[in-house]
């Protein structure tokens, strides 16, 4: 057992640097940069910095980036650096810069993904309403199993292959998904439809707060603004209709709930439908298509109210054009629950190679 600081040349936080909005010069990395677990170029930040005076704070192949002032769930997600690049490293990203000659980087990658570390940083991490955070001395500290680089080298090229393939599987799903919306571009926009106000259609209703609940593994699932948070047991509320986020980074999400579910009180949903004029494949469809975040209230933390969604105007094609979209949603679907089917068994087979190798 190494401490992480024996096997790195160093662990340091980024240079302070105020972003603005030139979008010119250096990329400057942000905590939203390493989102995807890599180095994200197109979401990093710009203060018209031009020379290379920052040159020893930029990135370098092996790299790792990890979060370290963040909201609980994303506290200690790390971006991994492929090759070198001249992205200069900002505040609230730690960078871990391993010795090779101690530990193989995409080892330490993926052991910084693993449900070992985390709970070894959870045990330094300091916790608050809003963000939580640990610091780099108590980072440092940290114990690690180092095996041989061989086992190490061959354990990286196991879960490439696997990562691989999820990354594979969720593209094919992005790309399906964006040929449905491309469709109904096709089928939908700019035609010179009916519309009806949203008052006029629907009655809109708030989620509830469950005030005291069990936060299960499965059972009956509870939808906030972006899909499932959890699962409880307590009584339903609705089901197979339309969840907009109400509040907060999801705000203006629209999901289709297909299952007997409860719904939070951090979204809206349609409680009851006052014309029999849509198809629920095309509804879905229209009101993802419509920009709900336009509608919030900016001041603080982003808000929708029910005011505007029953003020907007939906347009209402004829019924048998709705039909004629959701037969080839159908038929985009089933293509969808083949690839979903093999990216959850390929995911739980990453997990369980996880646990074997870290665990």
């Amino acid at each position: 057992m190494k401490r992480l600081e024996e096997i790195c040349i160093f662990i340091r936080n980024g240079l302070n640097i105020k972003n603005d909005k030139s979008k010119k010069g250096i990329p400057i990395t942000r905590i939203e940069t390493i989102s995807n677990g890599i180095i994200d170029i197109n979401k990093t930040g710009y203060a018209n910095i031009f020379d290379d005076k920052y040159m020893d704070y930029y990135l370098r192949q092996d790299d790792i980036l990890m979060s370290h002032i963040n909201s609980l769930k994303h506290l200690g997600k790390v971006g991994y650096c492929y090759y070198d690049m001249k992205i200069i490293h900002g505040m609230n990203l730690l960078n871990i810069r391993v010795n090779p000659n101690n530990v193989y980087p995409k080892y330490l990658y993926y052991y910084f993904k693993s449900n070992n570390f985390k709970i070894k940083l959870n045990k330094i991490s300091k916790q608050s309403v809003n963000q939580s955070s640990f610091s780099i001395s108590d980072l440092k500290k940290i114990r690690i199993d180092i095996i041989d680089l061989k086992k190490q080298k061959l354990i990286v090229s196991k879960l490439d292959k696997v990562a691989e393939v999820i990354s594979i599987r969720k593209k094919q799903i992005e790309k399906l998904n964006n040929l449905i919306k491309s469709q109904f571009v096709e089928m939908f926009e700019n035609k010179n439809y009916p519309k009806i106000k949203g008052k006029d259609l629907f009655v809109f209703s708030s989620g509830k707060f469950l005030e005291s609940h069990k936060r299960l593994k499965e059972g009956i699932p509870v939808y906030g603004g972006n899909g499932i948070v959890w699962y409880t047991d307590k009584e339903l509320i609705d089901y197979n209709t339309i969840v907009i986020g109400r509040v907060g980074a999801y705000c203006g999400n629209v999901k289709l709930v297909r299952e007997l579910a409860w719904i939070t009180d951090n979204a809206i949903y349609i409680k009851q439908f006052k014309k029999d004029v849509y198809n629920i494949d095309f509804l879905f469809n229209m009101m993802e298509a419509i920009n709900f975040f336009k509608f919030a209230q900016k001041s603080g933390q982003p808000k929708i109210t029910q005011k505007p969604l029953e003020e907007y105007n939906y347009i209402v094609p004829p019924i048998d054009e709705q039909l004629n979209f959701s037969n080839i949603v159908k038929q985009i679907d089933k293509q969808k629950f083949e690839i979903e089917k093999s990216l959850k068994e390929t995911q739980e087979l990453y997990e369980s190679l996880m646990e074997k190798y870290f665990g």
